[in-house]
């Protein structure tokens, strides 16, 4: 096979080395101008129009900017079914031999669900998905889960007697996936991002249930996808909010079949207790820190406060990541601003003891875990509109919504919850029927179970 590379970064050096004997290199594409004309082991580095001049099977794209790559591609004039992106890496490379954790069942009564999840970090979709998980289990269903990242979930799962596959370089070397699928009664695929494997399984002719949790991606991927999946009638796609259908709409205008499935908050309600130590009112933004998050907007709205509110409050950023540099030193501007980092899961509730108000600023957000957990605690949630629990808000009567993005919004919502604790105290408690209507392990085992049957 000849092929050609796109891109000359750390991905496709790592890769290079796990090439196939048979796998001829043409050239290397880069859109860094001082690259073009030199030579990788000989071979050279080329501009990506120049892909037209040349004779090649395929051209892979070894960069963590694929999708951007593909789309420079196609608008040049490369036809799609020419191009593949890392997730297909198994073409061309000898990959890294799969990892099991544990064996897979022997039992084979119609209960085998196989699991795909992108990570197995303790974030927000892979937490919902060990919930869902731990669901499945209790009723009588085998599960193995398969994940191209380990993490901290792996040790969680293993303790529940779940084998774990971990599949660095690519889900779908040929020998493991045959046996993993093969074993499998129905698939559970978590995530959007994940779209390429639900469309590589379309081949195996097994039911798949494609829990979608976030929106952003969908920018980037074709409608034919999302027909050619829906067409096989084998899957069922199921989102964790209707905001995430509705962005589905105005992307593709048509409507694709799918159903709502929420997720549930295991554990219990914190008692009501408001304020931390200082007596102060407490605001926190909780989640990972980045762009589509919005602590940026959180500190602009902190920093736009006029001194009498900042010394009655406390401002808590809980998140793993990096701050913007302008943005941490506007925050270690102000006194008022406590940056205390990544929280393991577990010690949360004793945060949310602290905690008299849970802010939102996502400028996209399908179904934040936080908010709904400021719910289940009793807290006043601020909520941009951007995210989709916000369907579920009366601004004023079970928490309060702001306009995405707007900086003097989220202050004066702030101000407000300032200066009518009564008031925001009700508002809070008025919250936990949001919960108690949606996010119950309940409600939620009922929905899964459905769904597994669907």
């Amino acid at each position: 096979m000849r092929i050609i590379i796109f891109g000359t970064g750390k991905i496709s050096m790592r890769f290079l080395s796990k090439l196939k004997k048979d796998i001829e290199i043409a050239a290397f594409l880069d859109n860094d101008p001082s690259k073009w004309e030199g030579r990788i082991e000989q071979i050279p580095v080329l501009p990506p129009q120049k892909a037209l001049e040349l004779d090649y099977d395929f051209i892979f794209l070894l960069s963590a900017s694929h999708v951007q790559m593909k789309d420079q591609l196609v608008e040049i004039g490369i036809p799609k079914e020419k191009i593949y992106d890392i997730f297909h890496i198994e073409k061309i490379c000898v990959c890294e031999q799969a990892q099991y954790f544990g064996t897979l069942p022997n039992e084979r009564d119609g209960k085998n669900i196989l699991v795909y999840s992108h990570a197995l970090t303790s974030t927000g979709a892979q937490n919902v998905l060990f919930t869902a998980i731990q669901v499945l289990q209790k009723n009588g269903y085998r599960l193995a889960v398969v994940s191209g990242k380990d993490g901290v979930l792996r040790e969680r799962i293993m303790k529940l007697g779940i084998p774990v596959i971990i599949m660095r370089d690519s889900y779908f070397v040929e020998d493991d996936l045959k046996k993993l699928v093969g074993w499998a009664d129905r698939i559970l695929v978590n995530t959007l991002w994940l779209y390429y494997v639900v469309e590589e399984l379309l081949r195996f002719q097994k039911k798949i249930l494609w829990w979608i949790h976030e929106t952003g991606f969908l920018e980037h991927l074709e409608e034919e996808k999302f027909t050619r999946i829906e067409d096989s009638g084998l899957v069922s796609v199921y989102t964790v909010s209707p905001l995430v259908r509705k962005k589905m709409t105005e992307k593709y205008k048509k409507s694709f079949h799918t159903k709502m499935l929420l997720y549930g908050l295991p554990g219990s309600p914190i008692t009501e207790e408001w304020g931390s130590d200082s007596g102060k009112m407490v605001f926190a933004v909780i989640g990972a820190i980045g762009r589509i998050k919005g602590q940026d907007l959180f500190i602009q709205a902190v920093n736009r406060l006029p001194n009498r509110y900042k010394n009655q409050a406390e401002f808590w950023i809980v998140g793993g990541g990096e701050l913007e540099e302008q943005d941490l030193q506007t925050a270690q501007k102000c006194s008022c601003i406590k940056i205390l980092g990544e929280i393991e899961n577990q010690r949360m509730k004793e945060i949310y003891k602290k905690i008299d108000v849970v802010v939102c600023c996502s400028r996209e957000d399908a179904m934040p875990v936080v908010v709904a957990e400021g719910c289940m605690n009793g807290k006043l949630v601020i909520v941009s509109d951007a995210a989709g629990i916000a369907a579920f808000i009366t601004s004023g009567e079970n928490g309060l919504v702001f306009p995405s993005g707007n900086i003097d919004q989220l202050k004066e919502r702030m101000i407000w919850a300032i200066e009518h604790r009564e008031d925001a105290r009700r508002i809070g408690k008025a919250s936990k029927g949001i919960y108690e209507g949606r996010f119950t392990m309940k409600i939620f085992e009922k929905h899964l179970l459905r769904s597994m049957e669907d």
